[in-house]
């Protein structure tokens, strides 16, 4: 679940000051009901996880400043009021009042909020959004390199070429959701602090054309992730239908594929998988493993997708 801060100043140059003074009494306005009990957790302050959220950084109409996209670094309470120490993201360019006010629908913005001071923590994905829009200024053709424009907040050189989204799909048995449920939690920092996509079947919703949404996901990756056991390995539907494009765009393109071990299984018997280096050895599959192997492999895995983005 993402969440994003959207914080408006009736001070035009209020984010011409860094650090600067926010009012504690409006952080909150406009907020969800569901949004402030999810973070409003009396044991901590704002300051223990607003850190996390990419931040709208706006001002008031009708000054007409355009917003920036930026990243709060640290937040100091002097007395009641937080001293805000923040960076603008280069990497998106600056967002004009009506550019702003044309997708606050997808934002979760309303109309009387560009006229009022305050802080509002709001649920979405904000650099997907923004991405999608066309604020992100364009880096290069290298599929990874957006993603580390992003979160180095590094200068972009080459302002016409079209953004790509890289993509992981994760390819899994039902009989092994808890497994996948695992991954999901290690990787989703990624989905926050980049703009990596990780696709699995789970995005798949009501009245979805699951065969057209797979196809789909299985072209657009960069990169797959196998969750292999004696149920993956068993599946018709993995054996038809996803491992043979994923292992020909491995063959033509170099495309990555991941294995990792889950459970005991024929996987060095596997007459096209057996090539690939399986994170863990199939020798010592994950289910083997204490809570604390699990884990390790787990962020090791998480690692590895990382490290292949800043490559």
């Amino acid at each position: 679940m993402h969440f994003f801060s959207f914080i408006n100043s009736a001070d035009a140059f209020h984010w011409e000051k860094n650090p600067a003074t926010f009012m504690a009494s409006r952080i909150f306005e406009y907020t969800d009901s569901h949004v402030i009990e999810t973070f409003k957790d009396p044991t901590k302050r704002l300051k223990d996880y607003i850190t996390d959220f990419p931040v709208l950084f706006s001002v008031e109409s009708p000054h007409e400043v355009a917003a920036r996209v930026g990243w709060i670094e640290k937040i100091v309470w002097d007395y009641d009021d937080p001293l805000v120490h923040y960076r603008f993201d280069e990497s998106f360019r600056p967002i004009q009042q009506n550019e702003l006010e044309s997708i606050k629908w997808e934002l979760g913005i309303v109309d009387f909020e560009f006229y009022r001071t305050h802080w509002a923590i709001k649920q979405g994905d904000l650099i997907k959004i923004l991405t999608n829009r066309g604020f992100l200024i364009p880096r290069d053709e290298d599929p990874f390199a957006n993603i580390v424009a992003i979160s180095q907040g590094s200068a972009p050189q080459s302002p016409l070429t079209p953004v790509v989204t890289p993509s992981v799909f994760v390819s899994y048995s039902h009989a092994d959701s808890e497994h996948l449920r695992r991954l999901q939690v290690h990787l989703s920092p990624l989905k926050r602090w980049t703009n990596l996509n990780i696709w699995d079947d789970t995005r798949l919703g009501a009245g979805d054309d699951w065969r057209s949404e797979i196809g789909k996901a299985l072209s657009d990756c960069s990169a797959a992730i196998l969750l292999v056991s004696a149920d993956f390995l068993a599946s018709d539907f993995i054996s038809t239908d996803e491992l043979p494009p994923l292992l020909q765009k491995a063959s033509e393109n170099g495309t990555r594929i991941i294995p990792i071990v889950l459970k005991p299984c024929l996987y060095t018997s596997h007459p096209e998988l057996r090539k690939f280096q399986a994170l863990n050895s199939p020798d010592q599959p994950l289910i083997g493993m204490d809570e604390a192997g699990k884990e390790a492999l787990w962020s090791k895995l998480a690692k590895t997708v990382y490290d292949m983005i800043e490559t």
